[in-house]
């Protein structure tokens, strides 16, 4: 007598804090490509309304969101579905910062059934932060990517890539990536050769035109990069941040 096995598909939604151009969507874009041969899968944009985000949880069976803050207002909405809070830095580092902020996001982790850290440092911050969640449900995986090697250094003919220092980051206010270049501008004096690059996504538009207009000589700023020739780049570089 045979015995059909039926084998049932977890469901699985992905809450992306993510433009499509930045680090976040990267990150829940991989994690998408590696799980969905074994699930089936579905994203949505944090900025999504309630009502569809609750169609969408309806047939899911489980939820990974990135970023405490940002995913809070859809994960405390998500009527006692499981899901995964992968922590996305600015989250621990930032909003943390702001007891509203900080409240919100303690519902948001205490209510998670696991919680996602990329390294041992950010780990320790959300211990420090939420000490009562016992350390089972926090689990460190650091990141990882996948390349693609280009052997054309698109650079070639505008910068020295030796003697380059890159700054990979969305540009907006909460990273601010003008501190480094007045610090570097001050470097610069006495190492003339080197120059200061950052490459990101703009995030905060008025935040751009404040970088745009201190103009520097030490520095350029350039939009952002699909992944595998960003990756081709910072292999060309031997200063990278």
């Amino acid at each position: 007598m045979a015995l059909n096995v039926v084998q049932t598909m977890v469901c699985i939604l992905f809450i992306s804090p993510g433009s499509g151009s930045d680090g976040n969507s990267t990150t829940i874009s991989r994690i998408y490509q590696h799980l969905h041969t074994h699930a089936a899968c579905r994203t949505v944009s944090h900025k999504i309304s309630i009502q569809e985000f609750l169609k969408e949880a309806s047939w899911s069976d489980v939820i990974i969101a990135l970023h405490a803050w940002h995913s809070s207002d859809l994960l405390l909405t998500s009527h006692r579905r499981p899901y995964i809070l992968i922590f996305g830095g600015t989250d621990l580092n930032h909003y943390s910062n702001s007891k509203p902020h900080l409240d919100q996001m303690t519902q948001v982790v205490k209510n998670s059934k696991y919680l996602v850290a990329f390294s041992a440092t950010m780990s320790s911050i959300a211990q420090q932060l939420w000490p009562d969640i016992p350390d089972s449900r926090i689990i460190i995986i650091p990141q990882a990517i996948i390349t693609k090697p280009n052997p054309i250094c698109i650079f070639q003919n505008n910068l020295d890539t030796s003697k380059v220092v890159l700054l990979l980051a969305g540009i907006r206010k909460v990273k601010d990536p003008l501190f480094l270049v007045e610090a570097f501008s001050k470097w610069h004096h006495n190492n003339p050769e080197y120059k200061f690059v950052i490459m990101g996504p703009c995030k905060d538009q008025e935040f751009c035109k404040k970088v745009e207009k201190k103009r520097f000589k030490t520095y350029r700023v350039l939009s952002a990069m699909v992944q595998y020739l960003l990756k081709m780049l910072m292999d060309s570089f031997k200063k990278v941040s």
